[in-house]
């Protein structure tokens, strides 16, 4: 499995994004998480992050090199290349394709499986939430006579959990 040290930056061909830490996965998953910072391409020291477009933070994935890895991946990939799929509020951001292994993508607080169930209003707002993002991604891939076939908690991720702006969207299209 690949391995980045802190500090290294990746380029992208929107931005660059420095590595922060690694992310723990889990052991059936075949990728590498790191947390990076993103940076405007022409960043130097001193200056300005970017403008109000520039995300924060992004998750570089880097597959491991077995050819199912690939496949999955380019799957992954090709569905991000319908425009209905790129620009949906449902689907988790693609950033940038760094290489033939290596994704930057939109990042979130936490996934629904690391959110503990609490009997309050909040937690029907998140199940609503969680199906409408849901629901909508299944209409969207269907339209593309696609199935995503691993919708599972890990791959549900959620910012903002505990406001009134809670945002769910899904992640890793295992079509």
């Amino acid at each position: 499995m690949s391995s980045l040290a802190k500090g290294f930056i990746l380029h992208g061909s929107q931005w660059s994004y420095r590595i922060l830490r690694p992310l723990p996965a889990s052991e059936s998953q075949a990728t590498a998480l790191f947390k990076a910072k993103v940076i405007p391409k022409d960043y130097t020291p001193g200056t300005s992050s970017g403008g109000p477009q520039l995300p924060k933070w992004a998750i570089i994935k880097i597959a491991s090199p077995s050819n199912e890895n690939s496949m999955t991946l380019n799957r992954e990939l090709k569905a991000y290349s319908f425009p209905t799929v790129a620009t949906s509020q449902c689907f988790r951001k693609l950033y940038d394709i760094l290489d033939f292994r290596t994704t930057a993508w939109e990042c979130l607080d936490t996934t629904l499986a690391e959110v503990e169930y609490q009997l309050d209003p909040s937690t029907y707002s998140l199940i609503l939430d969680f199906l409408k993002a849901t629901l909508e991604s299944c209409i969207l891939l269907e339209d593309l006579s696609y199935a995503n076939a691993d919708i599972q908690p890990s791959n549900i991720l959620i910012s903002n959990l505990n406001t009134d702006n809670i945002t769910v969207k899904v992640g890793n299209l295992g079509i």
